[in-house]
């Protein structure tokens, strides 16, 4: 992939305090290739700090015990950003359904960092994140039919 022009704004948004340490970890060792301009561990601040204007906002899909695809339409217009959410094991259907709401996205909490820097510069790119083993059922569905 192409390195940006300037570091890729992350806005990091976790409940689980430890979790989101290591995120935050993540992001920080991206530098200069990404910046971590804000973190929040509920609803009210990751909305306050969407007005930073990051380029992606990494949000656990279960936030505060809700879903936080509520969150999406209010996100996006605050941010100016995608949105990219990480959860349990994310189904073709939580695919679709986050893609249908404008977001970039679902990874699994248990992706390795790689994987998980890839998605947030896939999102950035505007394209769509999607799993290996999403893309491989696909394929495999398109190749029965």
């Amino acid at each position: 992939m192409a390195r940006p022009q300037r570091p890729i704004r992350v806005l990091l948004v976790e409940g689980d305090a430890t979790f989101l340490w290591g995120l935050v970890k993540l992001i920080e060792g991206e530098w200069p290739r990404m910046a971590l301009v804000g973190a929040a561990r509920n609803r009210t601040v990751a909305l306050s700090r969407a007005v930073v204007r990051p380029d992606v906002i990494l949000i656990d899909l279960d936030l505060d015990g809700r879903s936080a695809l509520d969150l999406l339409p209010e996100l996006l217009s605050r941010s100016g950003g995608r949105v990219l959410f990480f959860g349990g094991s994310p189904t073709e259907a939580l695919q679709r359904n986050v893609m249908r709401r404008g977001g970039m996205g679902v990874l699994a909490k248990g992706e390795p960092a790689e994987v998980i820097l890839a998605a947030i510069e896939c999102a950035h790119q505007g394209e769509v994140w999607r799993p290996r083993t999403a893309t491989v059922i696909e394929l495999k569905r398109m190749r029965d039919r």
